[in-house]
């Protein structure tokens, strides 16, 4: 029994000028500095190598490429919810402040207080003032009360947590409760239920 093996070149010319030797190499070796982009050497001792990208290295180029503008296109959107969604909170917690004001007797015009329209609420819509203080833990109702005078004094409705120095384990208890709407990470408001309990815990 007799076998053949057949083995399949691929010639080379010499790149480098005044050379121009060819040569040739074995499919196998060719393959390999084809797209490792090894140096290699003519006969005559030239160095050269396969500079230019494979087609699956120009494949891969492509589809990174893809990828990266399809991730700008993400970022780029979700820059955008994330905005809107500040927005909508700052907004909420702009009118619930106002609201809470009126509801205190404050005008929102000229920050002067009325009696007669903080007893009318506190006796017509008794839900806006009544809400149960000590069921909260002294850190809570110091929050609470910090958060208060700093939106009063800063004129805003949502504050930075950190000028403030509140403490983000009590901030996130509040916001558990419903008490305090975390905006961003270090940004927060107090909400509808949260407001009267902080007019209290300010007194």
């Amino acid at each position: 029994m007799s076998f053949t093996i057949t083995t399949e070149y691929v010639t080379q010319t010499c790149c480098h000028e005044g050379c121009g030797v060819e040569f040739a190499f074995t499919r196998a070796y060719y393959n390999v500095v084809a797209t490792d982009h090894r140096w290699w050497y003519c006969p005559n001792g030239h160095q050269q190598r396969y500079a230019g990208k494979t087609d699956a290295e120009k494949r891969l180029d492509q589809a990174t490429q893809r990828a990266d503008r399809l991730g700008t296109l993400l970022r780029a959107e979700q820059d955008q919810s994330q905005a809107a969604q500040r927005e909508a909170a700052e907004s909420k917690a702009s009118e619930v402040r106002i609201r809470w004001r009126v509801g205190n007797g404050v005008c929102p015009c000229c920050q002067r207080t009325f009696p007669g329209l903080a007893a009318h609420v506190a006796s017509k819509h008794p839900e806006f003032v009544t809400h149960d203080l000590d069921r909260l833990s002294t850190r809570q109702r110091e929050l609470l009360a910090t958060l208060r005078k700093a939106t009063e004094d800063a004129d805003a409705a949502v504050i930075d947590a950190r000028d403030i120095g509140a403490h983000m384990n009590t901030v996130r208890s509040l916001v558990t409760r419903g008490l305090v709407a975390q905006v961003e990470y270090d940004r927060i408001a107090l909400t509808e239920a949260g407001w009267p309990l902080a007019e209290q815990a300010a007194r």
